[in-house]
């Protein structure tokens, strides 16, 4: 059966793009580039966006996208109630594109991790030592981006964000009405799994495209404002930016950037993959080892990384005559003298039977495109490539790089661009996949790290990388105790004071009851008072300062002074009624 033309002319347009040639042909001036006129951005459908209704109208669809965190983990419950809304809920018409972004966008972070720790001092605290102290712990996490901050194995740090794109026909009839009733549907579910959720607003959409189009060791320099009047692709453009494209990748140079091995520009490569073969039993818990093992520390990513997941509803009845025709075709296949020479047939013949029971039962059949980017400097891409097929193959992946097909691979992880028509041409170049419902989300890269609590006072790094901040005052419930434990040599004395500083960073005030003198040096160094209970020290303190109840207070106050009485030994029920009648009496002259 032969393509339609315009089909086809779109098809190998693509392929010549994946090649690197721009080129259009002309009688009369023969093969006419194109670089110099065109830019990537051309290539993008983005145009304009409703507030009001809060969509993306594309050149060939309407589009939304919602941000949220990655889930840490995913429970059976939390699989059921996603499974039942792709598989339930989603509309034939509707497309779901999952993106699970591994970048190295940490100063957001760090900037309030800073704004935090310098914004009000107490007592005589050194100001000039705290300010060097947290300058000097931004630039070694801000370096860590391009540079392992451990000596021992790769630690990249960086941050996962994770974005649901949802996109319909924009000739559809009625495409924008049911577009907005499935995403209430999906915010509703991804609430009902304890994940929030938010619409993501242009300037925020701009900025992640330009973070995806032009990679930077310092993309907070991409921040852009929309300008509602003009395309949001004309909004993409980079002149300082060079995109060169061969068979294996792309790369991409800043002439205003520095660098990583100390070149005058900036130089990234970029690397498409695609999935030939997923792990044979894949529990959805297990794509958090997706983005780095949890006890090995070499299998690690080692770049930015994008994971992209493209999904496509098939409807019933063609799901249920295309299971039906491979199943007859492997099963007849199966009973045939070829079936002694091919051993798989027979596995995808019961493969084939266990996928037509589902259908049949009312699971749903998925087109699916799995496409996997890695970002990295051209200095170190070669590593990088490596590190990400290794951590894939231990996983029981297999990549490939997408030969000869890079541009429209690399473009394929944008969002609302595989619902403009490259989701079909991928398709006929056998880039896609089939999967039920149940399959395609055990595979979805929805697992990444905890970012911590909203207080940035402390940092802390992931076993994947990702920055995390922590603060005990961010319990709402109350019960600010914390308990610290670990071998000797570990560092818990460097974390307590390292905590205690960012409490006095913040304005608080911090006692510390000191046994061994550990907290002495720092006393001195910020400025505070060391107090050492000797018997040669007059030390007079007044335990009743902040009683406010006393009978209330008694029953604990009691005990304190018994203590203190007889620190060793019983104290007998006289010695006990004298101290308590001591205590009334001292309140009475208070």
């Amino acid at each position: 059966m032969q393509l339609p033309i315009r089909k086809a002319k779109k098809i190998i347009r693509h392929a010549l793009s994946g090649l690197g040639i721009t080129k259009k042909f002309s009688p009369e001036s023969g093969w006419e580039p194109l670089s110099e006129k065109q830019s990537i951005s051309h290539q993008l459908p983005y145009r304009s966006y409703d507030s009001n209704t809060q969509i993306y109208h594309n050149t060939d669809s309407l589009g939304c996208v919602l941000q949220t965190s990655p889930l840490t983990s995913i429970t059976e419950e939390q699989f059921t109630i996603l499974h039942s809304l792709i598989n339930d809920s989603m509309p034939e018409n509707i497309t779901l594109q999952i993106l699970l972004y591994a970048n190295n966008n940490i100063m957001p972070m760090l900037s309030r991790h800073q704004e935090s720790r310098t914004k009000t001092l107490h007592c005589a605290l050194n100001s000039d030592l705290n300010n060097r102290i947290t300058r000097s712990r931004i630039n070694f996490m801000r370096e860590g981006t391009l540079h392992s901050r451990s000596a021992f194995s790769p630690m990249i740090l960086r941050n996962y964000d994770c974005y649901w794109v949802l996109n319909t026909g924009a000739d559809k009839s009625g495409g924008k009405h049911l577009l907005q009733q499935f995403r209430e549907q999906l915010l509703a579910s991804l609430q009902s799994v304890g994940v929030a959720a938010q619409s993501v607003e242009p300037d925020n959409f701009i900025s992640l495209l330009l973070r995806l189009l032009y990679p930077a060791n310092t993309p907070v320099r991409h921040n852009r404002k929309w300008h509602a009047k003009r395309s949001l692709s004309q909004q993409l453009l980079m002149p300082d930016y060079d995109h060169s494209i061969d068979e294996y990748g792309i790369d991409i140079t800043s002439m205003s950037g520095q660098a990583l091995n100390g070149s005058e520009n900036e130089s990234w490569r970029i690397s498409a993959f695609s999935v030939d073969t997923f792990p044979t039993h894949t529990p959805p818990w297990k794509m958090g080892e997706a983005i780095g093992h949890l006890l090995n520390t070499n299998l690690q990513l080692q770049s930015p990384t994008v994971f992209s997941l493209f999904i496509k509803k098939v409807s019933f009845e063609k799901a249920q005559a295309k299971t039906q025709m491979q199943y007859f075709s492997r099963e007849s296949k199966s009973r045939s003298l070829l079936a002694k020479f091919l051993p798989r047939i027979k596995s995808e013949c019961n493969d084939w039977q266990f996928v037509r029971e589902q259908v049949a039962s009312g699971e749903s059949l998925l087109d699916v495109h799995y496409q996997v980017v890695s970002y990295a400097n051209t200095a170190v891409a070669d590593t990088a490539r490596r590190a990400l097929q290794d951590l894939c193959q231990a996983n029981g992946w297999s990549l490939s790089i997408s030969r000869y097909l890079q541009l429209p691979s690399w473009l394929a992880v944008m969002p609302m661009v595989l619902a403009n028509g490259l989701f079909d041409d991928l398709k006929l170049l056998g880039r896609t996949q089939t999967m039920t419902a149940s399959n395609a989300l055990s595979v979805s890269p929805l697992l990444g790290e905890w970012k911590g609590t909203p207080s940035t006072s402390m940092l802390f790094v992931g076993r994947r990388g990702q920055l995390a901040s922590w603060d005990p005052f961010d319990n709402t419930h109350g019960n600010y105790n914390i308990a610290i434990a670990a071998r000797s040599g570990s560092g818990k004395s460097v974390f307590t004071q390292e905590y205690l500083l960012s409490i006095l960073g913040r304005g608080g005030r911090v006692w510390v009851i000191d046994a061994g003198r550990s907290y002495e040096k720092t006393a001195t160094l910020l400025g505070g008072e060391f107090i050492a209970f000797e018997p040669s020290t007059v030390i007079s303190l007044n335990v009743f300062t902040h009683i406010r109840h006393f009978q209330e207070s008694l029953p604990l106050l009691k005990p304190l002074f018994c203590t203190m009485a007889r620190p060793e030994g019983d104290m007998t029920r006289e010695e006990s009624n004298y101290i308590e009648k001591a205590l009334n009496l001292s309140l009475i002259h208070i």
